[in-house]
């Protein structure tokens, strides 16, 4: 194989691999798959070697290894390896095909890893499961080791041709399950020492398990052959098997092309089931048997008495315990008998009453016994909140005994007058009637009647009283009269005036006519407005109309005038409705001019009042205009020509008869104008100006810190350059932010741009926290929240969030136009809760102490006291409850301690 190992490239990694022939030649992808090349001279956390994006891992030899994904949960993506053989392989020839593969600690195992062996090259154009059957492949259980290199190796017989390897996975995700203890769910190796050799046949490996043989508890069976693969019949691949039952066991080994099988026969003495002699604790009534069979065919029992019966009788109360030996191992078992008597009598009191909001509370000596309530309740608390007959019985396996109480239920008197302030109109009444069967009634004034009636205002109040207690309410009833609506008389008003319209104050709900409800309105504009009020005792409307004087408007005589003799000017001083006075004392709406003079008018209503005047000189000269000699025009604009003469008719060279001409070409120009006085004649030329000048910055930019970029402004016809900074070149050259702006210049004008430059932002450096630790069922959640970047997690993933799935190193960078940051953090699991056994419950003889010890180490102690301590001593009855807890939760466990007052009995008969 050239470059076997991966050790010869042509440049260091960076990162990922890439579809295509990879940087370790002649390694090459068959697929559009993209395995990877790891190298200690990479830079990059993604490709290092001994750590890099999928774990840690040091090469065999040298200095680098291959990497590819060979599973990815969420599709059916692959990648390969593929490299031509230094020679064709020779039809019928043996050859010995290996490689070493290491699972990356970050993902998860599967069974199937091989080699195919081609004839010429082979490529498809999707990066799914190959189509492709290997020669070669791994049959020895899952692939999980992330510490040592693991070899694959076999051997077949060559059809001839075959000149390509390529090694890889090719099996479908439904073919290639992850070891089940994994809480991910994709698959990376890496690849190390690709070898084909050629070699003999298969030839047989010599195995000699020997036996049979007799063991008591186990045996270890060790063939002691190195070199070789394992495979076990029950399809493990350790170099030793150890057995615990009898039965004959069989070994397949293979190396290469060559392999061997043996069995051995095995005969385990200690298969015989341990005593039982039944449950831990056990309860009889008092003067009851106990009795325990053994089986009599086992070997010799021993009692705690030293008797060896396989029956045994039990009658009082103790822990009772028997040993079995059958001269390979002993087991034993014990039991603790408790004798109970039957429940003692109780009571629940007598019949009583229960009132609103209180209650009854029973608590019983859990220890009496079984509790049933009537409701099916079984604690030996009870509450009653509510009427009615309630039962209880308490029993034990020995016996019951029950009683009854009937409680009635009476609630506390209300009493409900209504809104404590109530109105009373003229002539009217308030009536309350009160339930004669809520209790006893006193009102204020004495009175005992359940119906009262008030027709005069006063605070008023009530009391009724029963055996549960006693309730009252009070009201306070104040009179009320009719409402009455006044808003005045019809008005008109000037323009922005206002009025507040208003009445005489009364209690009631107002209404105006917009729905407002305030007492007051106020007036801004023209229309009919109208309150109506509203209370208990009536209500009342009315309405007022509010008038607008118009304002008056500006007669506009205009600007003095100039007449030609014979010529009329009327004057029209407008506002109909209005008063009228001018110069000369007249009252008319217009006023005839004939003569020069200054003619005034006054325009007056009951408002204001507003003048105007003009100045009319009577003029027999004729019009005289005068235009420039000469204008520059710039190609593409335009100029107006315009002569500023009143009261003639123009006409223009073009025809054209307004008081201005606008000019696009050059040219000559005159113009005529006319009046009643008579005419005149002037004449311009307009000169050609060139173009006038054009310059453009383009769209605003952005760069990075240290970047400097140089402005070449598109532009035309420009004579002369100004930049910001006054520089006057025509470039430009910018390294800090701002706003830069140049103008151009020529004889026909000036053009201006303006852009806008920005520091793109650096890339932040990339923090994903400290690295953690974490409970086996849970996970971590790692958020990046830096905008504007792009995201890569080790999964090839781009969210902002990243979820982690079991331990291992995950890897995040953030990049953007102006660089890249990377960051690494290592999630480790916390260690589960552990089991809690306090053991069987135990006797206490008197001035005994019992020490309870669990021997649990990491976790904090909680017992049933609030002691913290890791052990508990008691000298008394009791029942013993420890809570052990750590990072990842806690577990309970109870012990009863039972006090024993029966010394030991001896009777020689």
């Amino acid at each position: 194989m050239p470059n076997y190992s991966f050790e010869t490239i042509t440049m260091c990694p960076d990162g990922y691999g890439d579809m295509g022939p990879t940087i370790a030649t002649p390694w090459d992808s068959p697929s559009e798959g993209t395995p990877d090349i790891h190298n200690v001279c990479s830079t990059d956390p993604i490709s290092d070697v001994p750590e890099n994006f999928w774990g840690h891992q040091d090469p065999i030899t040298g200095d680098g290894y291959a990497g590819l994904y060979c599973k990815q949960q969420a599709s059916e993506r692959r990648e390969y390896l593929m490299a031509p053989l230094d020679e064709p392989l020779t039809a019928g020839l043996w050859y010995h095909v290996s490689f070493f593969c290491s699972l990356g600690e970050n993902t998860c195992g599967i069974e199937h890893l091989g080699a195919h062996l081609s004839i010429g090259y082979v490529y498809y154009n999707h990066d799914d499961v190959l189509p492709l059957t290997p020669q070669i492949e791994a049959d020895q259980g899952y692939l999980k080791d992330t510490t040592n290199w693991m070899l694959i190796s076999g051997c077949f017989q060559a059809a001839g041709g075959e000149d390509h390897i390529i090694v890889g996975n090719f099996r479908n995700n439904a073919e290639s399950p992850i070891e089940s203890n994994c809480l991910g769910t994709d698959t990376y190796y890496y690849i190390e020492h690709v070898v084909v050799m050629e070699g003999n046949g298969p030839e047989e490996i010599f195995v000699d398990l020997g036996g049979p043989v007799v063991a008591c508890a186990e045996y270890t069976i060790d063939p002691g052959i190195p070199d070789v693969i394992y495979t076990w019949e029950d399809g493990s691949h350790l170099p030793t098997l150890t057995v615990t039952e009898s039965g004959t066991y069989s070994l397949t080994v293979t190396s290469g092309c060559n392999s061997g099988v043996d069995s051995i026969e095995v005969t385990i003495l200690d298969d015989q089931p341990p005593v039982e002699i039944g449950p831990d604790q056990v309860t009889i009534c008092n003067g009851e048997v106990y009795n325990i069979s053994l089986d009599p065919d086992q070997s010799t029992y021993t009692w705690q008495d030293g008797s060896n019966n396989p029956f045994y009788q039990i009658t009082t109360a103790g822990t009772y315990s028997v040993t079995l030996d059958n001269g390979c191992v002993s087991s034993s078992d014990e039991i603790t008998v408790d004798v109970l008597d039957p429940p003692v009598d109780f009571s629940l009191g007598p019949d009583t009453v229960l009132c609103f909001d209180t209650e009854i509370f029973y608590s019983f000596d859990p220890s009496l016994g079984d509790f049933l309530w009537q409701d099916g309740n079984t604690t030996p608390t009870y509450l009653i909140t509510t009427g009615g007959v309630y039962t209880l019985i308490i029993s034990n396996m020995c016996g019951e005994f029950s009683d009854e109480i009937e409680v009635t239920e009476e609630e506390m008197p209300e009493v409900d007058l209504g809104p404590q302030e109530q109105t009373l109109c003229v002539g009217e009444s308030i009536v309350f009637n009160l339930d004669p069967t809520a209790g006893d009634i006193l009102w204020q004034d004495g009175s005992t009647e359940a119906e009262y009636t008030i027709t005069t205002p006063g605070l008023y109040s009530v009391f009724v009283t029963n055996t549960c207690g006693s309730a009252s309410d009070e009201v306070d009833v104040t009179a009320l009269d009719p409402p009455i609506v006044s808003l005045g008389e019809d008005t008109v008003l000037c323009a922005g005036e206002t009025i507040t319209l208003t009445t005489d104050p009364v209690e009631g709900s107002y209404w105006w006519q917009d729905n407002s409800s305030a007492d007051t309105f106020l007036v801004t504009g023209p229309g009919w407005y109208n309150l109506s009020i509203d209370n208990a005792c009536g209500d009342a409307t009315d309405s007022i109309f509010v008038g607008y004087h118009p304002m008056l408007a500006d007669p506009a005589f205009g600007p003095d005038l100039t007449l030609c003799p014979g010529e009329e000017l009327i004057l029209y001083a407008g506002n109909p409705g209005a008063e009228y006075l001018w110069q000369d004392f007249s009252t008319a709406d217009s006023f005839l001019v004939t003569t020069s003079g200054q003619y005034t008018v006054q325009i007056i209503n009951a408002c204001e009042a507003i003048a105007d005047t003009i100045t009319v000189t009577i003029n027999d000269s004729p019009p005289m205009v005068d235009l420039p000699d000469q204008l520059t025009l710039c190609q593409g604009a335009t100029t107006t020509i315009e002569a500023g003469i009143g009261g003639v008719t123009y006409l223009w060279s073009d025809g054209s008869t307004d008081a201005q001409l606008i000019v696009a070409s050059a040219g000559t120009y005159s113009l005529t104008v006319t009046n009643a006085c008579g005419t005149d004649r002037d004449t311009v030329i307009v000169m050609d100006g060139g173009l006038a000048p054009f310059v453009e910055l383009g769209n605003d930019t952005s760069f990075c810190v240290g970047e400097i970029i140089s402005l070449s402004p598109d532009n035309a016809n420009v004579d002369a350059w100004l930049w910001s900074d006054g520089s006057t070149m025509s470039t430009f050259a910018i390294s800090t932010p701002g706003q830069y702006t140049v103008e151009v210049t020529n004889g026909c004008g000036t053009a201006f741009d303006t852009l806008n430059a920005s520091l793109l932002p650096p890339v932040p450096p990339l923090d994903l926290g400290v690295d953690t630790a974490v409970c086996p069922s849970e996970s971590v959640v790692l958020t990046i929240n830096t905008p504007d970047v792009d995201i890569l997690w080790s999964d090839g993933s781009d969210n902002d969030t990243f979820t982690t799935s079991g331990e291992g190193l995950f890897f995040a960078s953030i990049s953007n136009s102006c660089g890249t940051s990377h960051d690494t953090m290592e999630v480790t699991f916390l260690p589960d809760i552990p089991l809690l056994n306090l053991g069987p419950d135990q006797s206490l003889c008197p001035g005994e102490t019992v020490t309870i010890d669990p021997g649990i180490s990491g976790v904090d102690y909680l017992w049933h006291d609030g002691s913290t301590l890791a052990t508990y001593s008691t000298t008394q009855q009791e029942t013993i409850i420890l809570t052990v807890s750590n990072a990842c939760g806690a577990i309970s466990d109870t012990l009863e301690v039972i006090e024993n007052n029966e010394g030991p009995v001896v009777d020689l008969g």
